[in-house]
């Protein structure tokens, strides 16, 4: 068994109450039982804590806001699910920069919810590069459910598809767009020496061609 380090132990007294042992063993790459083990040894009690939300935000889109939101998520959020005979371990996942901490808490605030937004590093070995990270984790399998429902799966990296009508109207799509730029894109000002004047841009990455082709097909159609 890996043993506990210093910065482990005090990330577990710190987290503790604020934080399920799931999302506490998400954070340091531990199972629930190893969190639960550990917690006598450092005087802390075993206790359940639950968090309200509204689940079923998702259910339907709407609204500016729920479009924009699945766009954000399609780009900047993961679909995690481990779930077994045990029961349902499907969650929604959302993690940023510290700086960029604002915005989760824009998104709790819409779906309604308590959930705590942790901090922690987060290093690139193969860089050498450390950073300050933050996120936030919702388990909800009927959440999940409508996100995949709306072409949101785990591991959607290189397979995700652009939204059909059915799934966000042609009068939200816009701001589905919004929300994808705001995850993976970037806007840009230059000048350009054919015009000699400014212009704005902005750059869109993503790793399916497909997704990037229809999101502009739909651009140039407007």
């Amino acid at each position: 068994m890996k043993r506990w380090t210093v910065e482990e132990e005090k990330f577990l007294k710190d987290n503790y109450g604020k934080m399920t042992c799931r999302e506490i063993g998400d954070c340091l790459e531990r199972s629930v039982g190893s969190i639960r083990k550990h917690l006598p040894y450092l005087g802390l009690r075993r206790s359940r804590y639950k968090y309200s939300f509204n689940a079923s935000y998702f259910n339907t889109i709407d609204t500016p806001e729920k479009a924009y939101w699945l766009g954000f998520i399609a780009a900047d959020g993961c679909i995690i699910d481990t779930s077994s005979e045990k029961g349902s371990q499907k969650r929604l996942k959302i993690g940023l920069q510290k700086s960029d901490d604002e915005h989760l808490k824009k998104f709790r605030e819409c779906i309604n919810g308590n959930h705590p937004i942790t901090y922690y590093e987060s290093v690139n070995k193969k860089r050498n590069i450390c950073s300050e990270e933050c996120q936030i984790v919702i388990y909800s399998a009927s959440m999940v459910e409508d996100l995949e429902r709306l072409g949101l799966y785990p591991r959607k990296t290189y397979s995700l598809p652009f939204p059909t009508e059915e799934q966000v109207s042609i009068g939200l799509m816009p701001h589905y767009i919004r929300g994808f730029i705001d995850g993976d894109g970037a806007f840009t000002s230059r000048i350009r020496n054919d015009r000699n004047r400014r212009v704005a841009e902005f750059t869109v990455t993503g790793a399916d061609k497909s997704f990037l082709f229809a999101m502009k097909q739909f651009l140039s159609l407007r």
